[in-house]
């Protein structure tokens, strides 16, 4: 169930696909032209994967496709990453802010988690790498508020609050 994305470098030639239950995935129909493979499966909790470029798009692999072609072959390991859990209140009454949109990076790099509040104002975002991640926080009328916390690799951070 791991999706995996073929996404061109220029135009719109994306084409993608699931693995299957041992992990394999073929993507048909893709059109020439050069490509960065990613797998997400963020839900999973682990971390985004480019192939032959670790975790972010700046130094993925490059794959060429020369004719109308399925792209497999190409193997990928992931593994499993942090989660950031914390809670959003509103400064003046202390009560919980519902609904607040969530989304981490590893600062310079993609983004890579993405959540949102729930009606206890708290939150869990998942599948982060190691290092300094920023941390982005807006809705509901409220000011954005950005912070970053430095993850060390497979432990998750408890306590993060806005």
């Amino acid at each position: 169930g791991v999706w995996i994305g073929a996404n061109a470098i220029q135009g719109s030639g994306n084409s993608d696909a699931n693995t299957d239950s041992d992990g394999w995935y073929t993507i048909r129909g893709v059109a020439p032209g050069t490509y960065t493979i990613k797998a997400h499966a963020d839900g999973e909790g682990y971390v985004q994967q480019y192939y032959a470029g670790g975790h972010t798009s700046t130094n993925a692999g490059l794959v060429t496709v020369t004719g109308a072609d399925a792209i497999k072959g190409i193997d990928l390991v992931m593994t499993r990453g942090a989660a950031i859990f914390g809670r959003i209140t509103d400064a003046a009454t202390g009560q919980p802010i519902s609904g607040m949109n969530l989304s981490a990076r590893p600062i310079g790099d993609d983004q890579m988690a993405w959540a949102s509040t729930n009606t206890n104002g708290t939150f869990a975002l998942r599948a982060l790498p190691g290092g300094v991640v920023g941390v982005i926080v807006q809705g509901q009328g409220y000011l954005e508020v950005r912070k970053t916390v430095t993850i060390v690799d497979g432990e998750d951070v408890t306590d993060f609050n806005f």
